[in-house]
């Protein structure tokens, strides 16, 4: 048995499983086994460290969390690190795979771009270098498109989120409304959202937030639900395999650095501009339930039913606040998510169908063909080629 490493620990559990899924899949495929190693060892522990090392006998090791690392893993294993340092300080026996922070801004600036009118924020935390890169790059992304954009950085998150609402709240009621505010992360955003809650802010039509993550628990404690960009974690988890895969059969050489991309926005109420103020809780009752269940084969007579009124009266508020049908919402958001699955090159076309909220593959085909001109096979190669 070829045993590899896992020396992997984060805040974000979100991040946390999906890449750790995306490299379990790979190591499947490897014959790899997987042994994970408790964080304290290399940064605290370093003899202890090597002496687990030693035991396990391992062909590699995968790591997100670096303190320790830099002084116990060079030329004892080959070594792939996920999301944790910069290519110009690697050892010579570690590979390095990292988040496309440069696209995440320009995709969140092409976002805000919609908006015509407001004032436009980004809120990045203090000392990251993550989140410092994703504001600059969002803030000159808008610049190039004629807006001008106020950084403000924040402490770094705590566990205990008061500081950083009050801070949000504060920093609300000294803005003319509308603003428009880019967080840099899920947890931040979901801070600003809180505050504007807190002050009475109308979302999205006083205050618009973006976040990045796209954390599912999240995202969607709001009734209208946060809009997030979605790094492909998992692909990063898979291609980290692929990095690994290929130090061990090339002892000696140098690792490679490379980015994983994203895997798309998914877009909710934060940023949803209605076109008329009907009843607004029935709406974003309905939209929350449509971006919650859109992946099974709900329809119209079930959003209907969330919202508690006839159909009649149910699609006209519908069409009144989102400028759109019901039935054209769940296309859509159908749409969205069968994108981001069809940006994972490791992810199958066949079996979408049934994780999409499609009936059948030919059903799922002959809608992907009507909506983007073209199969979605021809689709994905285009995109990943693009990509590269």
């Amino acid at each position: 048995m070829r045993n590899v490493l896992v020396y992997h620990d984060s805040s974000n559990l979100w991040y946390a499983s999906l890449t750790l899924r995306g490299f379990t899949r790979f190591a499947r495929q490897q014959g790899w086994r997987l042994v994970s190693l408790p964080r304290i060892a290399a940064s605290k522990e370093p003899a202890r460290f090597r002496r687990m090392v030693k035991t396990m006998n391992p062909v590699g090791l995968f790591a997100n969390y670096t303190e320790g690392l830099r002084k116990v893993v060079p030329g004892v294993v080959p070594s792939v690190w996920i999301d944790c340092a910069d290519e110009t300080i690697l050892p010579r026996t570690v590979a390095m795979i990292g988040t496309d922070n440069v696209k995440i801004a320009e995709l969140a600036a092409e976002e805000f771009a919609r908006f015509r009118d407001g004032r436009f924020l980004c809120l990045s935390v203090k000392g990251e270098g993550w989140s410092e890169l994703r504001a600059a790059v969002f803030s000159e992304s808008l610049a190039r498109k004629g807006r001008s954009c106020r950084i403000v950085p924040v402490p770094m998150l705590a566990e205990d989120p008061s500081p950083a609402v009050f801070e949000a709240t504060q920093l609300l009621r000294r803005e003319q409304m509308p603003v428009r505010i880019f967080a840099t992360c899920d947890r931040l955003a979901d801070q600003v959202l809180l505050a504007a809650e807190t002050l009475g802010l109308r979302v999205p039509e006083a205050v618009s937030v973006v976040g990045v993550d796209n954390d599912e628990t999240i995202c969607m404690r709001t009734p209208g639900g946060l809009t997030s960009i979605q790094p492909d974690f998992e692909h990063g988890g898979w291609m980290a395999g692929e990095a690994l895969a290929d130090l061990i059969a090339h002892p000696g050489e140098r690792g490679a650095y490379d980015d994983y991309g994203v895997a798309g926005i998914m877009r909710r109420g934060s940023t949803i501009v209605p076109q008329g103020y009907a009843d607004r809780k029935q709406v974003d009752r309905a939209v929350a339930f449509i971006r919650a269940n859109a992946a099974s084969r709900i329809s119209v007579k079930d959003v209907i039913r969330e919202m508690g009124c006839s159909r009649r009266l149910g699609e006209l508020r519908f069409r009144q606040a989102t400028g759109r049908t019901i039935h054209e919402t769940i296309a859509d958001v159908r749409l969205e998510n069968l994108l981001v699955q069809l940006r994972r090159k490791h992810v199958r076309v066949g079996v979408l169908a049934d994780s999409c909220g499609f009936g059948s593959a030919s059903a799922m085909r002959i809608f992907f063909q009507q909506r983007m001109g073209c199969s979605m096979t021809a689709w994905r190669a285009r995109e990943l080629a693009d990509a590269k």
